[in-house]
């Protein structure tokens, strides 16, 4: 597609919370993913299927005052400790990339002023510093398909860190719009993706709290 037609680079997004402490809380949020009550909200839901690569999803949501089916599939779903070089929902996020600069750039020197090169490559110099951290990971992610708005992954995951029995919910997302139509709407797009990455965390903290207050 012409670029004149296809301004926007693929966008990264995170969203980390904390939601809960132990091994516990840390199995009960695992098991909100695979229930996907991370996705039961008054505007979004799915038709829920078994996690499994290969499964199919359909995102029911309400954008304005229309209600739009959005296609995707599984692609991974996986439970193992943490590795070195993987960069826990605790670490702190890379560098923010300048206004104006690009994200499609591999590195420093790159067109662009050194811009998502740049934040991607201290992203990585980070994760190659870091110790391996202590806990253990639950995660899957789904890709869109033809007919959906974006062309994307969206990933979602719990994490255990051993080393302070903390529990934390993590939303990662790479996009952009699937055609100039979508481009035209994108700054709407892209506020409804923050507007799902906050109300899904709300969601499973809600989830959590629910958890912890039927046990006492």
């Amino acid at each position: 597609m012409p670029r004149a037609y296809y301004p926007f680079p693929i966008l990264f997004t995170r969203h980390p919370l904390q939601v809960g402490r132990g091994r516990a809380a840390y199995d009960r949020a695992r098991r909100l993913l695979q229930q996907w009550r991370h996705f039961d909200l008054p505007w979004a839901s799915t038709n829920a299927p078994a996690v499994k690569p290969g499964a199919g999803v359909v995102v029911t949501a309400q954008t304005l005052f229309a209600w739009s089916c959005s296609p995707l599939r599984i692609t991974y779903a996986e439970e193992r400790p943490l590795r070195a070089g993987q960069l826990p929902p605790w670490a702190p996020a890379p560098p923010r990339r300048p206004r104006g600069a690009t994200q499609l750039n591999t590195s420093c020197g790159g067109a662009g002023g050194g811009g998502g090169g740049c934040a991607q490559r201290q992203q990585a110099e980070q994760v190659a510093t870091m110790r391996p951290p202590k806990g253990r990971r639950y995660a899957f992610a789904h890709t869109t398909l033809e007919g959906h708005t974006i062309k994307g992954e969206e990933r979602f995951a719990v994490a255990w860190n051993q080393e302070d029995d903390s529990v934390w919910y993590e939303i990662y997302t790479l996009s952009r719009p699937a055609s100039w139509v979508t481009t035209l709407t994108h700054v709407l797009l892209r506020a409804y993706q923050r507007k799902f990455a906050h109300d899904s965390m709300a969601a499973m903290q809600r989830e959590m709290a629910a958890g912890d207050a039927g046990k006492r």
